[in-house]
């Protein structure tokens, strides 16, 4: 069965793994709260929003463990800049599926970023030979009485879970 979250998580470990290799120094977001919202093209129920509050000191994007089991292995990743983008390709090895990877990112880091990227699987991955995944980004101000920085927080992940209990919740 294809579990979007398993499948989004796939997306997300993917991308985040590739720009951990990076040779020249991408960006860091500007410290607050960032709404991030992910949509893989071909999965079902398909996009997943979240906030996460960072600072410079937890502003993990380029820099995180993306990997703590080792289930996936790249052999080739690439982090490079074309003029205002940022391009990231990598081959990965995921489970027993071979994804081949490119990530293009616009826009500022400081307000609003998009991340388009574009994988093929062989053979495929969770039923899927090839998947997009556009995540738009945007900075939404300073994180929220409470929070601390390195927080994450996903709404639609509490909403589907009252889906599946039976309770109310929009799809």
């Amino acid at each position: 069965m294809n579990d979007p979250r398993r499948i989004l998580g796939c997306g997300l470990l993917l991308m985040a793994t590739v720009l951990a290799a990076a040779s020249e120094t991408p960006p860091r977001r500007k410290s607050g709260l960032w709404e991030v919202k992910t949509t893989v093209s071909n999965a079902p129920n398909n996009t997943l929003t979240a906030q996460t509050c960072v600072d410079q000191n937890t502003d993990d994007l380029w820099e995180q463990n993306t990997d703590p089991d080792n289930s996936m292995s790249c052999s080739k990743p690439t982090v490079h800049r074309e003029g205002s983008t940022w391009v990231a390709e990598s081959v990965c090895k995921i489970e027993s599926s071979t994804a081949t990877s490119r990530s293009v990112f616009t826009g500022s880091f400081d307000s609003s970023y998009r991340v388009e990227s574009t994988s093929t699987y062989a053979p495929p991955l969770m039923g899927m030979k090839e998947a997009t995944t556009i995540i738009d980004v945007m900075w939404l101000g300073p994180c929220k009485p409470g929070q601390t920085p390195g927080d994450i927080l996903v709404p639609d992940i509490e909403r589907m879970k009252k889906m599946m209990q039976g309770g109310a919740g929009n799809p």
